[in-house]
């Protein structure tokens, strides 16, 4: 959990990566927080959720807890609250460690911080108060969009400060180029989405097109970029190995670039949308499989040699895994985009899976990492238990794998019944059932995840982790230990 040997460790590098940690403690910090806190209200909303899927008179008399508010809430307080904010956290870190430079405007930081909250609190308040719009990833009022959007300009504009302010004698890192874009990418899709449907909404099926559109690519264009820059950065950090070939990662950015704006609209095959808008979109589906293949083969033959580290180091754990979900989900996605597929899975509860998929599975777990990774060298001490590491992880890894299973068998279930006319809607539902219930159990898994992770993070939060100097791994590993005395 430390900088590799292949890094000399001078002491003017060592007191240079210090001091530049020690100017985004404070922001970091109060992202990092602000994250946890809404990753435990979203496992409170999603536990419900998961629990109203196959009893839907669980908390019925409540009208604040029913399943269309619930869902809603669930959502936007993974995405927004645990997701957005942590990628905050991490971006700053990040980007401050690649430029070179210490961090500049800190109270913009704090300032942009206390407005998305704020604004996010308000918005979910108002969707289970009733006044959600009904539009996935856009189910909060206008009034807490707009502090949204200001809380967000203000991050941009550190952005684009702290990066003019870098060290321009070294080239630009992979992870800077997905996380600069990443900056500019939510905004377009954000601000594009909220003006084109609520605030100078557009007429009859376009309104389908930019809704199918921006609910794909808030997850494509905002979370994908920061996983993948977190990802680039952390494996070869912690393995001590460069990147495989930055040729490849320079081909598969851009590829990224160009490929993934264009997905979305293949949600539509079979509805009153023209053809060529859904075609070009599978065709875009397919083609990102080349940056997804080069991302794959970059991770890959970057740690390769290195597997005992996989086993050693927390973050590079909960790092490869995400890598490998997102490779699992990209391939999945690209089999969606297909019409003979699509018209059996596209509306079950296989397109539940890979939403879950990415967001836990991919992106959640490449969060959890970065985590590890950044709060040590912001606290100054080291994670308490590799035990609770251990059982966050465990939890993790086999409540996704236990939801992926059990979803995508009711997917399966669903697709064949929805294509028998004689099978009714009723059974249809009867049928899933049992996967519904399953998803639960995972769901109650992830719970006991999240909430040790929440517990260990307050326990570094009151420095009652162990002595800095010698990271906390999960077995011991020589390899890993050699690592220990840099940062």
């Amino acid at each position: 959990m430390s900088t590799t040997p292949s890094i000399p460790a001078d002491s003017e590098a060592t007191a240079e990566r210090i001091a530049i940690d020690h100017s985004t403690r404070g922001p970091v910090l109060i992202f990092f927080i602000s994250a946890v806190v809404w990753l435990l209200a979203a496992t409170f909303f999603g536990i419900i959720d998961s629990f109203k899927q196959h009893n839907p008179e669980f908390l019925g008399h409540v009208s604040w807890l029913t399943y269309g508010r619930i869902h809603a809430a669930y959502l936007n307080a993974l995405t927004l609250g645990w997701g957005t904010t942590g990628s905050f956290g991490v971006i700053i870190w990040l980007l401050a460690r690649l430029d070179h430079a210490r961090l500049r405007i800190r109270s913009v930081l704090v300032l942009s911080c206390w407005l998305w909250n704020i604004g996010l609190g308000l918005g979910i308040l108002g969707v289970l108060g009733g006044l959600s719009t009904g539009i996935e990833f856009l189910e909060l009022p206008g009034f807490a969009a707009v502090i949204l959007f200001v809380s967000y300009s203000l991050m941009a504009v550190w952005g684009v400060v702290n990066f003019a302010a870098r060290d321009v004698r070294r080239p630009l890192f992979i992870s800077q180029l997905y996380l600069l874009a990443a900056l500019f990418w939510f905004p377009w899709a954000y601000g594009s989405a909220q003006f084109l449907l609520h605030f100078s909404p557009v007429q009859g099926s376009i309104q389908g097109i930019v809704a199918s559109w921006y609910a794909h690519n808030f997850l494509t264009l905002w979370f994908t970029p920061i996983g993948l820059a977190a990802a680039y950065y952390f494996i070869p950090k912690v393995t001590g190995k460069p990147i495989y070939s930055y040729s490849l990662a320079n081909i598969g950015f851009w590829t990224f670039a160009l490929f993934v704006g264009w997905n979305g609209a293949y949600y539509l095959t079979g509805g009153p949308y023209p053809v060529w808008v859904v075609t070009a979109s599978i065709v875009a589906a397919v083609l990102m499989l080349i940056p997804v293949s080069v991302v794959a083969i970059n991770h890959h033959m970057t740690v390769k040699g290195s597997f005992a580290l996989v086993h050693s180091s927390p973050t590079l754990r909960f790092v490869v895994f995400g890598a490998i979900a997102y490779t699992v989900a990209s391939v999945q996605e690209a089999l969606m985009g297909f019409r003979t597929y699509g018209k059996f899975f596209d509306y079950t509860l296989i397109s539940v899976a890979h939403v879950h998929l990415v967001i836990y599975g991919f992106f959640s777990m490449i969060l959890f990492g970065a985590i590890y990774y950044i709060m040590p060298r912001l606290i100054g001490c080291e994670w308490r238990s590799a035990m609770l590491i251990r059982l966050h992880f465990a939890a993790s890894f086999f409540g996704i794998l236990l939801m992926m299973a059990v979803l995508h068998v009711g997917g399966v279930r669903q697709g064949i019944d929805l294509s028998d006319a004689t099978v009714t809607f009723e059974q249809v539902t009867a049928h899933a059932m049992f996967c519904l219930t399953g998803r639960t159990a995972a769901m109650m898994l992830l719970t006991l995840a999240n909430f040790v992770f929440a517990y260990h993070f307050v326990l570094m939060l009151l420095h009652l982790g162990l002595p800095a100097g010698k990271p906390t791994l999960l077995s011991e590993s020589p390899a890993v230990e050699k690592e220990a005395a840099t940062l």
